[in-house]
């Protein structure tokens, strides 16, 4: 058979020597028989593992002596302390090993083959192949490294942290003993960013990391969190050590200015801290409640340290919120959301000119649940804007239902800035004609005060829609009237509190008398919440307030009172009426 090369665009491979094959591959091949323990070897493994003694090939006893593991599998383990039967077909095995070289360095060596077995069942002879991996290997554990290092500080990452506070948890529980952890946060950071760039803001990150490095102890560790905070673990410390420990800290960290291309530069910084395994016992529980030190740290009027200490109050709180959350989650999910109506009647007919939509959420076994308890909660933790989304969903049918009626809407002061919502209702106004015209869309003060140009952009879009729009619980924080009137609100809803007291006290009528004054000087509709008395309403519609709530004109109701049969009596409308409003979302 000829083994000459085959013409060139033939389909058919050329015949390659097993040298030049193996040379092909940077690799060589062996033939090692355990029960002499001769190695035999094909191609050139004296230039793959950089070494001159013939010795060290010729048997498998002196490779093996030559070759370091380092905590991988060697091929003397792979092959004799395998445990594998070999089925007739041989047993494949891997090791990874290095060699020193002739010049004194390691060559990281892949191995891999088949071992075959004997009579009697144990490994007679193998064939394998080696390769040099060095430079594969050399990635492998920078990465590694990258992983378990911050690149800009060069000290540990969070994940390296998290492992650490694990070791260090077992080893006090082991001795009994105990360690602190601190987090320390830059707080002025995101200001530094934006002031001098992120580049002067990572020269102050890298100076106040060296200070913290100078003053750490040998048998801590000091690693980067996130972005502007830094945990340190304090080996062997009781709770006063910790806050002597937290002390230096935050002293060399913000004690002087630090150097920078951009000239000397103030960090400001907050610290927590909490003692394991007193107070946890995992290194999740141990980073979540530094970080709650941390928050605290972070409220105070001047920043500092604050070590984590149990909260009987702090904890029931939580099992509140986490309550209360399933609740509305439960509610939502489950559709269990309703509106209730109230009034807001003209001051001088009584009679109502509008309802406000109040919304309510129920159990599963249809018990309301308390508003005063939901609502806070709700907008806390990012809840609010989700029922404010099926709110709007509810009033738009009801508008639809009743082409008479007008309502008015409250929204938190999330979906005032997120632009979410109003993407809900400008599709629903969209998808219903005429019904935008018929709703007042309630703001609170605190959300205007918040953002001002964001406020006045959701207030044109409104509008720009048809809609009204109303500042509510007016007077309760400290929007200017020449805010309100750049912002061109159509109606004022002066805050229930002044109310409440009206009758009582001076500095309340004070105080609306004057908030009347300039609404209707501005041209501006007042309502007035909260309204419970007749010679309230009287005192009111004498100073030229336009219109009233409260539970002088009736309270919220799900009844809706806007439908009535000829009889005049009260009948309630079907709650989910068929029309195009999902259709629109």
């Amino acid at each position: 058979m000829s083994t000459a090369s085959p013409p060139r665009g033939s389909d058919q491979a050329p015949d390659i020597a097993l040298p030049d094959l193996l040379g092909a591959l940077d690799a060589a091949a062996y033939s090692w028989d355990l029960a002499t323990d001769r190695l035999v070897w094909q191609g050139d493994p004296r230039t793959i593992l950089g070494i001159e003694d013939a010795a060290t090939l010729a048997t498998g006893a002196a490779f093996a002596a030559a070759a370091s593991t380092k905590s991988y599998l060697g091929r003397f383990d792979a092959i004799i302390n395998s445990g594998d039967r070999d089925p007739g077909s041989g047993v494949p095995f891997t090791a990874v090993y290095t060699m020193r070289d002739k010049a004194g360095a390691d060559i990281w060596i892949e191995d891999s083959g088949r071992w075959f077995a004997g009579p009697d069942g144990k490994p007679s002879h193998a064939l394998g192949m080696i390769r040099a991996v060095t430079e594969r290997h050399d990635q492998i554990k920078r990465l590694a490294l990258l992983s378990t290092l911050d690149p800009l500080t060069k000290t540990a990452s969070r994940a390296r942290l998290a492992d650490l506070l694990e070791t260090m948890l077992q080893e006090a529980g082991r001795q009994r003993g105990s360690f602190g952890f601190i987090l320390l946060a830059i707080e002025n950071l995101p200001q530094l960013n934006q002031a001098y760039g992120y580049q002067i803001a990572d020269e102050v990150i890298v100076g106040v990391v060296q200070r913290l490095r100078a003053r750490i102890r040998s048998t801590d560790q000091i690693g980067r969190f996130s972005g502007n905070k830094f945990g340190m673990t304090i080996a062997g410390a009781t709770a006063e050590d910790l806050r002597i420990a937290a002390e230096r800290f935050i002293g060399a960290a913000s004690g002087t200015p630090v150097a920078t291309s951009g000239g000397p530069i103030s960090a400001t910084v907050a610290l927590g801290a909490v003692v394991a395994p007193r107070h946890a016992r995992s290194a999740a529980e141990i980073i979540a409640r530094a970080q709650e030190a941390l928050d605290v740290a972070k409220t105070a009027r001047r920043p500092g340290v604050v070590l984590y200490a149990p909260d009987g109050r702090r904890d029931q709180r939580r099992r509140e919120n986490i309550r209360i959350t399933d609740a509305i989650i439960g509610a939502l999910n489950a559709r269990r959301v309703s509106l209730a109506f109230q009034p807001i009647v003209d001051a001088l007919t009584a009679r109502p000119v509008e309802y406000e939509c109040l919304v309510r959420l129920k159990d599963a076994s249809g018990v309301l649940l308390p508003a005063a308890e939901i609502v806070p909660v709700a907008e806390r933790l990012g809840l609010a804007q989700h029922i404010d989304h099926r709110v709007i969903e509810l009033v738009a049918e009801e508008l639809v239902m009743a082409p008479e009626t007008h309502l008015a809407v409250n929204i938190s002061a999330t979906s005032a800035i997120c632009s979410d919502w109003l993407d809900t209702f400008a599709a629903l106004a969209r998808a219903n004609p005429g019904i935008a015209e018929r709703l007042t869309v309630e703001i609170t003060e605190t959300a205007i005060i918040e953002d001002l140009e964001e406020t006045h952009q959701l207030v044109r879009a409104i509008k720009d829609l048809g809609s009204r729009v109303a500042i509510d619980d007016f007077g309760s924080g400290h929007t200017s009237f020449k805010a309100m009137r750049q912002l061109g609100i159509d109606i004022v809803k002066i805050d229930g509190s002044f109310l409440n007291g009206f009758d009582e006290s001076d500095e309340d009528r004070f105080f609306v008398r004057a908030l009347l004054d300039l609404a209707n000087n501005l041209g501006v509709v007042t309502v007035a919440e909260w309204v419970q008395t007749a010679a309230t309403a009287e005192q009111l519609v004498k100073w030229g307030c336009r219109r009233m709530q409260g539970a002088l004109f009736g309270l919220a109701s799900e009844t809706r009172p806007w439908v009535r049969l000829d009889d005049g009596a009260a009948r309630v409308a079907p709650a989910r009426p068929a029309m195009p409003v999902q259709a629109a979302l």
